[in-house]
């Protein structure tokens, strides 16, 4: 089974585990712990559960301390949200330009696994339940990793491709759209693998690459429990 991992923020973490130091925080650690604080709520509550009081709780700071860092809860969640998707593209594979069947594979796995790996918070960061929903500027850093992958192909040579930003913006939501149609009407598990290898073949049809495709995979949990989203 897919196991969901604990999210790292890029650098070192200032809590140290469970325990809060005891010691005055720094400016830059009350406000990255205030991002994990807000990180562990969307975790074990959805993004009901999440607010401004529940947060500086969890931070062990005071209300008016959390004020000084964000203008509001959606300001915060914004903030985790680029740090999730920075953290998660930081660790991402990038094989070299001129192999581009093993680009297009590699772009493929890096938007599944970003989506499939922290089921919880994709729901709550990228399917939020306010009025206003979520700007389609979400997964701008992802559609920037794929048309900037476009580009350095071009650079490199490999002839056909289609222009950077439209084919990439078509990637990043068509791959999502699709994961969040399967894994909302699918039970049991899920083939990880099968997933990456259909949207690897409709994504090398778009960006003009024949991928080899792998036999295998890992199965992987479909959706969230039915009280993922609900407040404890």
């Amino acid at each position: 089974m897919h196991v969901v991992r604990r999210l790292r923020w890029p650098g070192p973490s200032v809590t140290g585990g469970a325990r809060r130091p005891s010691r005055p925080r720094a400016p830059e650690e009350r406000r990255l712990r205030l991002l994990e604080a807000a990180c562990e709520l969307l975790m074990e509550r959805g993004p009901e559960g999440v607010s401004v009081e529940a947060i500086a709780r969890r931070a062990a700071v005071a209300k008016g301390t959390f004020y000084l860092y964000f203008g509001s809860r959606d300001q915060l969640l914004e903030s985790v949200r680029g740090r999730w998707i920075e953290g998660f593209l930081s660790g991402a594979s990038r094989p070299e330009p001129g192999d581009w069947p093993a680009r297009v594979r590699a772009l493929v796995e890096l938007v599944v696994d970003l989506l499939l790996g922290e089921p919880r918070l994709h729901l709550a960061l990228l399917h939020p339940r306010s009025g206003s929903g979520q700007p389609p500027a979400a997964l701008g850093a992802l559609e920037e990793r794929v048309a900037r992958s476009i580009r350095e192909a071009r650079e490199a040579g490999v002839p056909g491709l289609p222009e950077p930003w439209p084919a990439a913006a078509f990637l990043v939501h068509g791959v999502h759209g699709a994961l969040d149609r399967c894994l909302g009407t699918q039970t049991g598990t899920v083939e990880r693998a099968q997933l990456v290898e259909e949207m690897v073949r409709l994504a090398g049809r778009l960006l003009g690459a024949a991928v080899e495709p792998r036999p295998g995979g890992e199965a992987v949990a479909p959706a969230l429990p039915p009280d993922a989203g609900t407040p404890r």
